[in-house]
């Protein structure tokens, strides 16, 4: 201490150096104190590395490769060329080996969670805007946060009937109160949030609603009232209904809540929908896609009954045409096909050259449902339920590739350099929900449309065969 205090008072800042092989530590000064470390500072270093398990180094090299993968990287939401071709494909693809690979996928983000203060989280790679990757700890948003991760857990539990999925699934949701209770006490920090469907509140409204259902949790259930309440004004806010369409803006929430009133009949979530209509429907005129593009509000107008034509920009079911090779979900072809064949009030026949667009380009090496392969199967698989004989054929042969390459090694995330990350928009939260859409469409709605149909846990009927079913 006055060595410290010696440095301070003339205006410098404390510096102690020592050897690495010694014990003694010198002032600025040259004062020498003798033996005042425990051990010397190479030994305690070298203990660090000898302490951790293979886990931790794991965790150590995720990282590395994280940071260094996100160093440079711009936010592209395009799909990386160039698929790893399994050895050898499966004929047929059955519901038990959709379900086991996706608790393979489970697996692995349960032994990537960190545990403490009983709640469970994950570290992942996320984007932030259109600007930059980052790398930290989940947040609450669907798309890339715990809430989304979550979902695919409480979905895997309620089909496989493991009691883990579920027990982890619950608490990775349990900050939702205290997050809710410290937006509803700052308006600026909730207009910065926004009413996304899956950057903001309407993704955790929904979220909540599926949740409170997947886990029979009413305490889950009694969050719904606050997450509508932030979500409705977050929506109607200028940042959160300014176009910024479906994933970050009014959109989303008109299209969560519209789920949530649909869902449970709750007057607050219709009184929200009525006030977040006219905003969304004063959009102006936007790019082609559904995350963030034309078609995706479209859709959100009609699922909140707010007839088309009040639109400011052009006729967007009957227009919209993303970039040529752009086979996404966010910005291109398995997007709009989605939009149009799930649409609430009537089904828009899909394009038959955005069908052939995905058709043709084949499977690719992002697995992710954002901007890969698992988005792309949604749509096919929903084009095969609807009669497309060749996209059902398609989705069939790509589930069978993909399930090849999940068992080849770690999954190629939607990420910078494909690095793993847990979300459910890029990561293996989608990937293994994808999974159990495509084997069990009938118990497992679609997160990438806001599906609400109630989870058959009473039902005893048969899985469909992969494919067979949207």
């Amino acid at each position: 201490m006055p060595g410290e205090r010696a440095d301070l008072w003339r205006g410098d800042v404390p510096l102690f150096t020592a050897r690495p092989d010694g014990r003694t530590v010198r002032t600025s000064s040259g004062e020498e104190l003798v033996d005042l470390l425990d051990r010397p500072g190479a030994g305690a270093a070298a203990a660090g590395p000898a302490a951790l398990t293979a886990l931790d180094r794991d965790a150590q090299e995720w990282f590395i490769s994280a940071f260094l993968a996100c160093r440079r990287s711009e936010v592209g939401h395009r799909p990386e060329r160039g698929p790893a071709s399994p050895r050898r494909r499966l004929r047929q693809v059955e519901p038990e080996q959709l379900l086991t690979a996706a608790r393979g996928v489970a697996d692995e983000l349960i032994s990537r969670s960190v545990v403490a203060g009983g709640r469970v989280n994950w570290n992942g790679v996320e984007p932030l805007g259109d600007r930059c990757w980052v790398v930290s700890a989940q947040g609450a948003g669907l798309g890339y946060g715990y809430t989304g991760t979550a979902l695919f857990l409480a979905a895997l539990g309620e089909v496989s009937g493991v009691d883990r999925y579920r027990e982890v699934a619950h608490a990775a949701v349990r900050p939702l109160p205290a997050l809710l209770s410290a937006l509803a006490d700052d308006g600026s920090l909730l207009a910065g949030v926004g009413g996304g469907a899956f950057s903001g509140l309407g993704g955790v409204a929904y979220a909540v609603l599926r949740l409170a259902d997947l886990l029979d949790d009413a305490e889950i259930g009694s969050w719904l009232p606050a997450a509508v309440e932030l979500a409705a004004r977050a929506g109607s806010s200028p940042a959160g209904a300014g176009g910024c369409g479906i994933a970050n803006g009014g959109a989303g929430a008109l299209a969560a809540l519209a789920a949530v009133s649909g869902a449970t009949g709750a007057a607050a979530a219709g009184r929200a929908v009525e006030q977040l209509g006219p905003a969304v429907a004063g959009t102006g005129p936007l790019p082609a896609g559904f995350a963030v593009g034309a078609d995706g509000v479209d859709w959100a107008l009609r699922r909140g009954g707010v007839a088309r034509d009040v639109l400011a920009g052009p006729g967007l079911a009957a227009g919209s045409r993303p970039a040529d090779d752009d086979i996404s979900w966010c910005r291109g072809a398995a997007g709009i096909v989605l939009a149009r064949l799930t649409e609430p009030q009537e089904a828009v026949p899909a394009d038959e050259r955005l069908v052939r667009t995905l058709l043709d380009a084949g499977p690719v090496r992002d697995l992710s449902p954002c901007h890969g392969e698992t988005g792309v199967l949604e749509a096919l698989a929903v084009l095969g339920a609807a009669g497309h004989a060749e996209a059902a054929a398609a989705c069939t042969s790509r589930t069978a590739a993909l399930l090849e390459t999940l068992r080849a090694g770690p999954p190629h995330c939607g990420s910078p350099r494909g690095v793993v990350t847990p979300g459910l928009l890029n990561g293996l939260a989608g990937i293994g929900h994808a999974l159990l859409r495509i084997g069990f469409a009938d118990r497992v709605p679609s997160a990438l449309v806001l599906g609400t149909r109630t989870s058959s846990r009473r039902s005893t009927a048969p899985p469909p065969r992969a494919g067979a079913s949207g």
